[in-house]
């Protein structure tokens, strides 16, 4: 029985046999028709088996050097993040146009602020602390309530863009202080290159209104604002000659009235320490250095190069005569300055006004008379 193979048998191996002989000879096909180097074919085989291999892990866990790279990645995508919005340059912004002081409550005038102030002199100065007249473009410095504007872009003359004005004239603040160091005159009695005053404020509101308009009007706004009030006139460039100095003639004697007809002006070494004046000033503003306009974008004059030709005028030769044919240039129009981007403010010094004379060092204030004077 064990010779004997059964029909049942003999068909199960011979599809068996067959199925093979069908396996072998589809492979062998393939690789005939593909590959003509089998070592290439088992490398890559061997290389894609491991391929899998390592992905089959990498599913199943994840890979600790993969994670600490990708965050030192991060990291560095946040510190080059916070490095580009510390170097990132600051955005160009508008210049403000107006600006609106902050509301004071300013405290009249009593007299207690210096032991030689009389309550005549402290009544006087409660009128100028009150002063507004918009047609002669005045305000003290209480009654600067509007917006504050710089004055139109213009050409020539006519440019009032440097000064605050109200409408088309430059606004005109009245101010009372106490002098501390007058400089109007040299040591020598000759004139100086900038006539300035320093003053102290006799109130705490005024100092408040000054450190307001030295801080908000300028662009871009300053980070420090000088203890010391200077107010200050130009009178020549620095190397003007002394004896070419014009001296400061807008110092007038207030003492008894102020009045708005034709006033003389005083002697500039009147005006001495701890003196109670009223000055008169203009807000300005210079422009920055770097904010000037560079010099290819003004207009040069000429260069005429030698020869007759040019200097006087071109010849030209007709039936045997010269004539002369005289060269003109059209006249240029006058530009506006350019736009305001960077300023600084100051306090122009225009007029002083000599209030009160305070008495020597020593001396008893009850013995300093009243003058009695009334505006």
């Amino acid at each position: 029985m064990d010779g004997i193979v059964t029909e049942d048998q003999a068909q199960t191996s011979s599809a068996a046999s067959g199925q093979v002989a069908n396996d072998n000879s589809s492979s062998t096909a393939g690789t005939d028709q593909t590959v003509d180097n089998p070592v290439e074919v088992a490398d890559e085989e061997d290389n894609s088996d491991a391929n899998s291999s390592v992905t089959a892990h990498s599913s199943d866990r994840e890979d600790p050097a993969t994670d600490q790279g990708a965050e030192s990645a991060i990291a560095e995508d946040d510190d080059w993040n916070e490095l580009m919005l510390e170097t990132e340059p600051e955005l160009k912004t508008e210049p403000p146009k107006s600006y609106l002081l902050q509301p004071t409550d300013p405290v009249p005038f009593t007299g207690d602020e210096r032991s030689y102030l009389t309550p005549r002199l402290a009544h006087r100065m409660n009128v100028v602390a009150d002063r507004r007249d918009p047609d002669q473009g005045v305000w003290s410095i209480d009654n600067l309530d509007f917006p504050l504007t710089w004055g139109p872009l213009r050409a020539g003359a006519d440019d009032l863009s440097a000064y605050v004005c109200a409408g088309s004239m430059p606004v005109k603040v009245w101010m009372i202080a106490e002098v501390e160091v007058p400089c109007l005159l040299a040591k020598d009695g000759g004139g100086v290159n900038k006539a300035s005053l320093k003053l102290n404020l006799l109130r705490e509101a005024d100092r408040y209104r000054i450190n307001d308009i030295l801080q908000n009007l300028p662009h871009p706004r300053p980070d420090i604002i000088p203890s010391d009030l200077w107010l200050g006139k130009i009178m020549a460039k620095k190397s003007t000659e002394k004896w070419q100095i014009p001296l400061f003639n807008q110092l007038f004697d207030a003492r008894k009235t102020i009045t708005n007809g034709v006033k003389r002006p005083i002697d500039l070494d009147l005006v001495k320490k701890n003196d109670i004046v009223m000055v008169e000033f203009l807000i300005s503003r210079w422009r920055i250095r770097d904010d000037a306009p560079p010099e290819d974008v003004l207009p040069k004059p000429k260069k005429f190069t030698r020869g007759r030709s040019n200097l006087r005028g071109k010849r030209t030769r007709s039936n045997n005569t010269s004539q002369r044919v005289a060269t003109s240039r059209p006249p240029q129009p006058i530009q506006a300055p350019p736009a305001w981007t960077k300023w600084t403010v100051n306090l122009d010094l225009k007029t002083v006004y000599l209030l009160f004379t305070a008495p020597p060092m020593g001396d008893v204030p009850g013995d300093v008379a009243d003058t009695g004077a009334n505006f």
